[in-house]
């Protein structure tokens, strides 16, 4: 049986969090976590190709999360501090199939599909609409822009980015639910090579803008609109520069230096 796993992520539900008219300030006082845009997508469709084994990234309440994962018929879940630990771990135990939601929970792309096929060094595909398998091959039908969709046959072992509504999840069982709420969620250690902020350098500010006087107040209407939108000045100097990329960044770069734009 083909070993396929999912990634889950847990965001607030934004009908959940309130705005304090007064202040203004957000108000999580009710805020309710809910499964992020295609998680549970991605739990159905691993629990349809194969054995399903779920990894949650942080997030609110990731590890209720995971337990419904398991009412629902995972094999087994996880929780991860981030994507470095999620890949050191299968980069040890690998799987057939990566499945990984699109959309975050502010339901844009999410990069983690792309980053996590990165670390491991495996092929991709991304706002998959649909998704089977043939052999060692997964044939994926991915939506682009303007409704443009591509088909896609993608080896395995590989992730695939699935977007929300690809299936339907199914609906847990009330006696799974209470049995899987005394589960023990594990979690995986941190990566040991996990990158971290790195000084590299500091220069300057850039210069701020310059500050223009107001015009006078004798002046008629006309002087003084062209004295705000700098007509009354001399033209401003331009050069076309041509040739190579190389010359022409080059080029770029000594005009700022000389604009003072850079240190």
């Amino acid at each position: 049986m083909m070993r396929v796993a999912a990634l889950v992520q847990a965001a607030w539900d934004p009908v959940s969090v309130e705005v304090d008219p007064v202040s203004g300030a957000i108000d999580r006082a009710r805020a309710a976590a809910a499964a992020s845009p295609g998680s549970l997508e991605a739990v159905e469709l691993a629990l349809t190709l194969g054995e399903a084994h779920v990894v949650g990234l942080d997030g609110p309440d990731v590890e209720a999360l995971l337990r419904d994962c398991l009412a629902l018929g995972a094999a087994s879940v996880v929780a991860a501090t981030d994507v470095y630990a999620v890949a050191e771990a299968m980069a040890a135990d690998p799987f057939d199939l990566v499945l990984v939601p699109h959309r975050s929970g502010d339901h844009g792309a999410s990069p983690v599909a792309g980053l996590l096929a990165g670390l491991l060094d495996l092929p991709q595909a991304t706002a998959a609409e649909s998704v089977a398998v043939e052999g060692r091959e997964a044939r994926v039908v991915s939506r682009l822009d303007r409704g443009v969709r591509e088909e896609l046959a993608v080896p395995l072992p590989a992730v695939v980015a699935v977007e929300p509504g690809i299936v339907r999840p199914r609906a847990a069982s009330p006696a799974a639910l209470i049995g899987a709420r005394s589960a023990v969620v594990p979690r995986l250690p941190p990566a040991v090579r996990a990158p971290g902020p790195a000084f590299l350098d500091h220069r300057p500010p850039r210069p701020g803008p310059p500050r223009m006087p107001a015009p006078a107040g004798t002046l008629p209407a006309e002087a003084r609109i062209a004295a705000v939108v700098g007509a009354a000045t001399e033209a401003r100097q331009r050069e076309l520069v041509t040739g190579s990329a190389d010359e022409v960044a080059r080029r770029i770069v000594e005009l700022l230096e000389a604009a003072g734009y850079l240190g």
